[in-house]
């Protein structure tokens, strides 16, 4: 099994976006209450030892909380869902699944199946044993020179977490003997549009733009952004490319960035997770699909260092597990990785569960329902560093049942 830790930010490249007018916009959705639910972490940071500290069993509290560990002694590393047929040793592998309570959307019965989330990023490696039959045959490179060594995996890393299957007879519950352990994404049964965007010199705007338009034109429900940088570009065909998108009822999931920014202004934020707090944007607001900004947050529940806060993008982010996500990797391997890249993807499986399992609910309403449903980390409220807060899937879907 190929495992690393990557410690560093996995930024592919500078995007340029744009700041220009016009749009359309829909009908307002149903008003949506929020739910309070009291945070209950994993595991406990100890600053003067700097490890992870397990809370159950005193003689593993010198071990590294983290997805390298395997011990199931209690569900998925002491969290808190009940114990239930799909907590699995393959389920637990990746600790991002339990954070947000995922098993509650599978006993409800969904599992993605019928759902499209596009990855705008490097290539997906189709021939890994957790995409069989996982991958769109309308997947497309739209690059000349595809990236070849260290950042060449990253589309695989990302789309593990979105929709790596379920070996329903691979894995026993809690069994730790299996050193080359597999996982499971999210939402398993999803499909993987995978858009290659991520060449040898970079990436730019108008890759992105004909990608976006692609999977518009493909019917993809989600579109998972794992890229980012610094500044946008002014370009009218860029922002309507976006703006079709929202108007045909996709979900734009992007990471937050990993430049350790307060996104307090503008010009300290990462793109084009921000792009609609840019003047001339707001429309994308104001579509029939929803925008979910991501940060990552350790096992401990707290932000990770490299991870771009919420600041003035606070109502439009939440937080899911990216500090040592296990997910898949090239060569058929897998890997442990940091960054909202794998944090951002948590959610989208979670928008590809919503959407089977509430068809009813547009793009907009379903961000709305994630927003209004997450764990409240931080100060109380919505607040500048975690905005609503952790992921909570078990509430999302009650109160998705009741709209």
């Amino acid at each position: 099994m190929k495992n690393k830790s990557i410690k560093t930010s996995l930024l592919l490249a500078t995007l340029l976006l744009s700041a220009c007018g016009g749009g359309s916009s829909t009908s307002s959705p149903k008003e949506i209450p929020t739910v309070e639910e009291t945070p209950k972490a994993f595991c406990e940071y100890d600053t003067k030892e700097m490890m992870y500290m397990y809370k159950e069993e005193e003689y593993l509290d010198k071990w590294m909380c983290d997805a390298n560990v395997r011990y199931y002694e209690t569900p998925c590393f002491g969290n808190q869902e009940e114990k239930n047929e799909f907590i699995t040793g393959e389920y637990c592998a990746n600790f991002g699944l339990s954070m947000m309570n995922t098993s509650s959307a599978y006993l409800a019965g969904a599992s993605g199946e019928g759902i499209t989330v596009a990855v705008l990023d490097r290539r997906v490696e189709a021939t890994h044993k957790e995409f069989i039959n996982q991958l769109s045959e309308e997947s497309k490179s739209f690059v000349i020179e595809e990236t070849t060594g260290y950042y060449a995996t990253h589309g695989t890393e990302v789309a593990g977490v979105i929709a790596a299957i379920k070996h329903n007879d691979f894995y026993d519950e809690y069994d730790t003997e299996y050193p080359n352990r597999g996982m499971q994404g999210v939402a398993y049964n999803a499909k993987i549009l995978s858009l290659v965007v991520g060449g040898l010199n970079g990436m730019n705007s108008i890759v992105v733009k004909k990608a976006i338009n692609y999977a518009t034109q493909k019917g993809a429900s989600v579109i998972n952004m794992s890229f980012g940088g610094r500044t946008y570009n002014n370009s009218d065909e860029y922002k309507e490319a976006f703006l079709n998108a929202l108007n045909s009822d996709i979900t734009f999931v992007s990471g937050a960035g990993n430049d350790r920014l307060d996104c307090k202004t503008i010009n300290k934020c990462g793109f084009p997770a921000v792009l609609p707090f840019v003047d001339g944007y707001e429309d994308l607001l104001n579509s029939q699909g929803g925008w979910i900004i991501v940060g990552a947050v350790d096992l401990g529940l707290k932000i990770t260092g490299i991870s771009n806060r919420a600041g003035l993008s606070k109502n439009n982010y939440v937080v899911a597990l990216g500090h040592g996500a296990y997910t898949t990797t090239n060569d058929n391997g897998y890997v442990t990785v940091d960054g909202t890249s794998l944090s951002a993807p948590h959610v989208s499986g979670v928008v590809a569960l919503m959407k089977e399992a509430f068809p009813y609910l547009s793009g907009k309403e379903i961000a709305d329902v994630i927003f209004k449903t997450a764990t409240d980390l931080g100060e109380k409220g919505v607040d500048d560093i975690y905005g609503h807060g952790l992921v909570n899937v078990k509430k999302a879907f009650e109160l998705a049942r009741t709209l």
